[in-house]
């Protein structure tokens, strides 16, 4: 009877010491069973000018499925960026910092999707004012 009650109990410590050691907390309990996310795009570049604050915010997209087949992307989602100097997310818009690399994560319960962002700067386009040099006429110079 001993025996029984020590095993028991060591089952019961060693199932809340792996609970207790992940990091991953339920974020939605009506999570459908074998969940499957992904992020589109998997990888995109947000240029910016001079002004970050003028960079247009990347609209991600999340899919999932259940056991292979497609379903609505579950409410719970925890978005999270690994560099927010760079970019930070909600609800899946992804809004420049600053120059440099982030990946982007979307989490639900133990699932995760994650996507690269780049932040850049970009070329400027400057439209050039006055008159451009007329063609060189037929028969070339003397």
């Amino acid at each position: 009877m001993r025996t029984a009650r020590r095993i028991i109990a060591a089952g019961i410590l060693m199932a809340a010491a792996s609970l207790g050691c992940s990091d991953d907390s339920l974020t939605d309990l009506n999570a459908p069973p074998g969940l499957s996310l992904s992020l589109t795009p998997s990888v995109d570049t947000i240029f910016i000018t001079s002004t970050i604050a003028a960079a247009p915010p990347l609209l991600l997209g999340l899919s999932a499925t259940s056991l292979g087949r497609s379903v609505v992307a579950p409410s719970g989602v925890e978005w999270t960026s690994s560099n927010p100097a760079v970019a930070v997310v909600s609800s899946g818009l992804v809004t420049a910092v600053g120059t440099g690399t982030a990946v982007v994560t979307a989490r639900v319960n133990s699932d995760r999707a994650k996507m690269t962002v780049v932040v850049a700067l970009g070329v400027v386009h400057v439209p050039v004012t006055g008159r451009a040099p007329s063609p060189p006429e037929a028969g070339g110079e003397r």
